[in-house]
């Protein structure tokens, strides 16, 4: 998990102009504000959600083994919230 958040961090301050908060909670990193977390399944690949108008999570792309690629599977899909 530390290392996906350091390898996340470092692709949100080279993908977005802003800073982008990035928080941990249990098996989820989750993009406040940008609609988007990723979950590391028993697997130990990592499954992108967006979340929808009615705030509810919805499975975006396949699973990846890489955290970034998870992230940049949906970085484009994102709304804002």
């Amino acid at each position: 998990m530390a290392a996906a958040r350091t390898a996340l961090a470092m692709t949100l301050a080279e993908m977005a102009a802003d800073p982008v908060p990035l928080r941990a909670w249990r098996n989820r990193l989750t993009l406040p504000g940008q609609g988007i977390q990723l979950r590391l399944g028993p697997d130990a690949r990592w499954y992108p959600y967006l979340r929808d108008d009615d705030g509810e999570w919805w499975p975006a792309a396949p699973a990846d083994t890489d955290p970034v690629a998870a992230l940049t599977s949906v970085w484009q899909q994102r709304s804002p919230t």
